[in-house]
């Protein structure tokens, strides 16, 4: 039997049979099965992990012993485990091997480094990669870059700085950390403060400078007062809106909107600014 055609049949394409068939365990343990059997297969998975039987298929491509799995089972396990339903559904969709792993032992031994079993649970739940690294290794390279064990531990529970090359990052958060006068070891601090700090682009980091030049000039010492603010408020868009996120001062010079970023109204708020400067003038976005 040609377990290429049976899959085809499944409804499997033909370069994700061909690319199956090139896989020694699923040679090994699905080479005569028929096609019928491979559709109770994808159906269990479809009707399992709430998806299309299309999405089945190409989960058990990018991870074949998905298709090896008792998936009651694995359902089973992983909510004794986390106790959220729709997270575990949604964390193998992402990551179908997330299925295949023992996440008794894993809570287990990640909670040895970490001490704080909820949040290992839920840093996992919240970006299932997270299980995809020797952590004992990870928490040694980056205490030894910013220099605070315990405040790398609690970053990596917050955000998942492991996916950042760490000089790349450093140069490019000191760069910008420059023009507001900080130097390195302030920038790892920030950071190790504010984890999330880092999935800022570039852009949004620059325009979010903008905003603080911006109420300087209405007074508002642009300082580390300032700074701290903005830590805890900078999911706010700095952007002005209705534009390609342009920051409020090209978007002053090209004419093109009078109205101020989501961010500059609540840390003028925040900081106690004056908030119906030039209201005359600039109609103001609301933040709800």
């Amino acid at each position: 039997m040609d377990s290429s055609e049976e899959l085809v049949k499944a409804g499997f394409t033909e370069e994700q049979a061909a690319r199956l068939s090139t896989k020694a365990f699923f040679r090994s343990k699905f080479k005569n099965k028929t096609a019928e059997q491979f559709d109770a297969i994808v159906e269990k998975i479809s009707s399992t992990y709430f998806c299309s039987p299309e999405k089945a298929r190409s989960m058990i491509v990018s991870f074949p012993p998905l298709a090896a799995l008792n998936h009651d089972r694995v359902m089973r396990e992983l909510l004794e485990v986390y106790s959220d339903e729709t997270a575990v559904r949604k964390a193998v969709l992402a990551f179908p091997w997330f299925a295949g792993r023992n996440h008794a032992k894993l809570i287990v031994k990640l909670t040895r480094i970490y001490g704080d079993e909820e949040a290992v649970k839920r840093a996992v739940l919240k970006s299932p990669s997270f299980v995809g690294h020797d952590h004992k290794k990870l928490v040694a390279k980056l205490t030894r870059i910013y220099g605070d064990e315990e405040a790398v531990k609690r970053a990596l529970l917050i955000f998942h700085l492991y996916s950042y090359d760490q000089d790349r990052l450093l140069q490019r958060l000191g760069r910008i950390g420059h023009l507001i006068g900080l130097d390195e070891e302030q920038v790892k601090r920030l950071i190790m403060k504010n984890p999330r700090l880092v999935g800022n682009s570039p852009r949004r980091l620059i325009a979010a400078l903008d905003v603080g030049r911006e109420l300087a000039k209405e007074g508002i010492p642009n300082d580390s007062k300032m700074l701290e603010v903005w830590l805890e408020l900078h999911m706010n868009s700095p952007y002005v809106p209705g534009t390609d996120r342009l920051r409020i001062s090209k978007a002053r010079r090209m004419g093109v909107s009078d109205e101020e970023p989501p961010l500059t109204n609540v840390l003028r708020r925040r900081l106690g600014g004056n908030q119906t400067r030039n209201s005359s003038v600039r109609k103001r976005t609301v933040v709800r």
